[in-house]
């Protein structure tokens, strides 16, 4: 195989575990769970290693956290089965603009307590409660509809990779700023 070959699966394997990352910390954001031994890099009957604050260092099957399942000693239910809220923000300060779209189990002020959390001033421009793994998959397209007005904030913190420099294209697909549902999604595809 070629360096090239080998720079495209490395890469590419890079991104799965970034992706899985980023569903872990979605679905796990209000559990105290330490994933920092999680190597996902096969596929999803693969096993994962978490910490649960009560039961300690366990494995699971990927595939068992991506349901909601967590640690199998605390959780019965699915937690990808409770409800979630999904969001747009205006992110701003006196040197930049820009919006922000994200999905929180928590209320907005929870989920930017802290300035490590938000170090920007926001505005809520559109809330929509809903199933998780519904709202999931609308923000999965609200974010491919915008690829192309990604931005980078000046300052660092969690979900900044989800920030853009214009939502108009979504704004005038889903009428969101009238009334912004998953029934707009339904409708979308």
């Amino acid at each position: 195989m070629t360096e090239r070959n080998n720079t495209c699966v490395a890469s590419a394997m890079q991104r799965r575990h970034q992706n899985f990352m980023k569903l872990l910390e979605l679905t796990y954001e209000d559990f105290n769970y330490d994933f920092s031994q999680v190597r996902f890099d096969k596929d999803v009957d693969s096993l994962v290693r978490i910490r649960c604050p009560r039961h300690g260092w366990i494995n699971t099957k990927a595939k068992k956290l991506l349901a909601g399942r967590g640690c199998v000693s605390c959780n019965t239910e699915s937690l990808m089965d409770q409800g979630a809220m999904i969001y747009i923000i205006r992110c701003f300060d006196s040197q930049e603009e820009f919006y922000k779209i994200g999905i929180t189990t928590k209320s907005i002020e929870q989920r930017f307590i802290f300035p490590a959390l938000m170090p920007y001033e926001y505005e809520v421009l559109s809330l929509q409660n809903g199933d998780r793994k519904k709202l999931y998959k609308f923000e999965a397209l609200l974010l491919r509809l915008l690829k192309k007005y990604k931005y980078k904030p000046k300052k660092s913190f969690t979900g900044q990779t989800e920030c853009f420099s214009n939502i108009e294209p979504i704004r005038k697909k889903f009428n969101i700023f009238d009334v912004f549902g998953i029934d707009s999604f339904k409708r979308a595809v």
